[in-house]
């Protein structure tokens, strides 16, 4: 009687196991085509792919395609210079624990790979396994269509002050951590993205940053827009639940390259604290910082910083800011001269607010100052200018208006004039306490008196 050998294969039912087509798993012999081997045969037959755990791992000189679905345990896999590539195929959600030894990284980016290839589908890189401090020897790139996702049990950091840690790529998501560059004085972003995002579900959520700024400038980032090339745009990026706590910026967009433009992007429950300055939004020469949306923002402003928001974009909607903690000399909102038609309602400030911009609409502003610089006779010398115009981009109720004086240290007029707005012109009434303010009404309009230089702040009572 002959005896004929059973390999795991033949079982009924069971996948198709590598092993039976020549893998060895030593981390030596190239097992790239006893994959391909067992590959053709799946996608042949509709059975799935089963890589056992091997002695070291399998190696990959060459890259391959997994076409079909594939099984392995929570183990390392794969080695080598080559890919892994799992097509739309096959399955869905990548392990890094398949590429891992003790470097998380690379391991990270290796699976980011594999699954960026399923295409418009998406896949998802689950490293929720992982736990404790972790340092990334090299920058994780969220590929195309891919999800990264952390839980709250693992520490990321930086191995170099110049890296950052995660650029987004189109599609690009990345969920969950805690990202810690505290050991030394960071230079670099956290989070970087410098790629045209054009329509695509790319999002950074549901995470904490941790910094200790100690230089000038702005040298560290939490996240930061920054399009590098002529005619690149980054639109409809999401970044929803984050913490940034310590950095020369919290989330800065910077549309410096010609023709470029960040746009209709949405910031969400954000918490920005102990930045030196919290949001920065800036546009030079062609390029546009503008339809942005911010709603339900904390940032909790430090003695020696420089801005809690400084806007010079155009059209952004700004709803739910609040900034406390402020003292001067930080400027908590600002609007840059270059701003223009932004949109501003419900911010609650205990500073005054600054707009140095054209035609930024203030809505429903309560407890919050609004503050604005003057110059008498700055148009036509020695005349009268006009401060102030009010327009039905302002909810009609009682407004406290006052002076300060041009450094903005201490009251120059002790007594504030009052004016009541009920949406028509005819409906202004003031009293000045003080006949020295250099401040009048005429019409619907507040003038000041020629080669007089405040600072006027109102705000809604």
């Amino acid at each position: 009687m002959s005896l004929t050998k059973v390999s795991y294969s033949m079982i009924s039912g069971t996948p198709v196991s590598v092993l039976d087509y020549g893998a060895v798993g030593d981390g030596v012999v190239n097992d790239a085509p006893a994959f391909n081997l067992a590959i053709a045969r799946c996608v042949a037959t509709g059975e799935t792919l089963y890589a056992p755990k091997p002695d070291v791992s399998y190696k990959l000189n060459t890259n391959i395609t997994i076409d079909c679905q594939f099984q392995a345990g929570l183990y390392k896999v794969f080695s080598g210079s080559g890919n892994v590539l799992f097509s739309e195929n096959s399955i869905g959600v990548v392990n890094p624990e398949w590429w891992y030894d003790t470097d998380l990284a690379v391991a990270i980016n290796k699976a980011l790979v594999a699954v960026g290839n399923t295409g418009n589908s998406g896949g998802i890189v689950d490293a929720t396994n992982f736990k404790g401090e972790h340092s990334l020897s090299t920058t994780i790139i969220a590929q195309s269509w891919c999800t990264l996702i952390f839980n709250d049990w693992i520490t990321l950091k930086p191995s170099t002050a110049s890296m950052n840690m995660v650029k987004l790529r189109p599609a690009g998501n990345v969920e969950g951590g805690r990202w810690d560059v505290t050991d030394f004085t960071y230079t670099a972003a956290v989070f970087f993205i410098d790629d045209a995002i054009a329509f695509t579900k790319t999002s950074i959520r549901n995470l904490s940053m941790k910094g200790t700024f100690t230089g000038p400038g702005m040298l560290s980032t939490g996240i930061y827009f920054h399009p590098t090339t002529v005619n690149y745009n980054q639109v409809t990026v999401t970044v929803d639940t984050v913490v940034i706590d310590g950095f020369g910026v919290g989330l800065y967009l910077n549309a410096d390259a010609n023709q470029t433009a960040i746009n209709a992007n949405t910031f969400n429950n954000l918490t920005i604290k102990d930045c030196l300055n919290g949001i920065f939004m800036e546009q030079t020469g062609s390029g546009q910082v503008v339809g942005n949306f911010f709603s339900n923002i904390t940032i909790q402003c430090v003695l020696d910083q420089i801005y809690g928001v400084y806007c010079n974009g155009a059209q952004n909607i700004f709803n739910g800011i609040s900034l406390f903690d402020v003292q001067v000399p930080t400027i908590p909102f600002r609007f840059g001269a270059n701003s223009l038609g932004n949109y501003v309602e419900a911010i609650t400030s205990d500073q005054p607010i600054s707009d140095l911009g054209t035609q930024n609409n203030f809505i429903a502003v309560a407890d919050a100052y609004q503050l604005r610089q003057y110059r008498g006779g700055k148009n036509v010398p020695g005349t009268a200018t006009t401060m102030f115009t009010f327009t039905n981009n302002f909810q009609a109720g009682t407004y406290t208006f006052g002076c300060y004086d041009f450094n903005g240290a201490t009251a120059a007029y002790t007594n504030t004039a009052i004016v009541t707005y009920n949406g028509t012109r005819t409906d202004i009434t003031y009293n000045f306490g003080n006949a020295a303010m250099p401040i009048s009404i005429s019409g619907n309009s507040i003038v000041l008196t020629p080669s007089a230089t405040v600072f006027m702040y109102w705000t809604l009572k």
